[in-house]
């Protein structure tokens, strides 16, 4: 622990409502969300980010939606931050797999 007389001032601990802070003020990228890729009868599969509205691509393979996902992504991404928004976390549980 560091004196009073410290220029550098007093040693802080960190308590939990900083780190809930730090946690919730984490800037998201594309991998801390959940994708979900389901087949789409009869022509391809969807690819989508169910915590982010309107973030979905259809293509013939699945393969295919989840790179093209990636593209949508980076567009509503850059909407958010053009405006000031953060992207919201994901708060997306997979109940049934």
């Amino acid at each position: 622990m560091r004196k009073r007389g410290d220029p550098k001032g007093p040693k802080r601990r960190v308590g939990r409502f900083a780190r809930t802070q730090a946690i919730h003020n984490k800037v998201m990228t594309f991998d801390d969300y959940k994708l979900v890729i389901y087949r789409n009868q009869p022509d391809g599969w969807v690819a989508e980010i169910p915590a982010i509205a309107g973030c979905h691509a259809l293509m013939p393979t699945a393969e295919e939606a989840a790179s093209e996902l990636a593209k949508v992504f980076r567009l509503i991404e850059e909407e958010h931050y053009a405006s000031g928004r953060p992207l919201p976390r994901d708060t997306t549980e997979i109940v049934h797999a």
